[in-house]
């Protein structure tokens, strides 16, 4: 029972801690780096949800964790490039 028991602990802790990772996490994720450039009048709300919501289809599309796309910052910045650049097309 003991020999058992720091194996079950282990994966309870890394379970709990453990984020799911899908669009909706990835948004959130997104519109949590966005909230300066909200706050400080430099990008809409509206905006940063509509450019936030193609980067986290894009995010979760291509990582399988947060953790994934935190060790790809280069890339993570050009999907957000592209979606803004997308937004700004449609704007037109």
């Amino acid at each position: 029972m003991k020999k058992l028991f720091l194996p079950t602990l282990a994966i309870f802790l890394f379970s709990c801690t453990a984020k799911p990772w899908n669009k909706e996490a990835a948004k959130k994720w997104c519109m949590q780096d966005s909230q300066k450039q909200i706050d400080d009048g430099a990008v809409p709300k509206e905006t940063a949800e509509i450019i936030c919501d193609c980067a986290a289809e894009k995010m979760a599309a291509k990582y399988k964790s947060e953790s994934e796309a935190n060790a790809d910052k280069y890339n993570q910045m050009q999907i957000g490039q592209d979606c803004a650049e997308e937004f700004l097309k449609t704007k037109k």
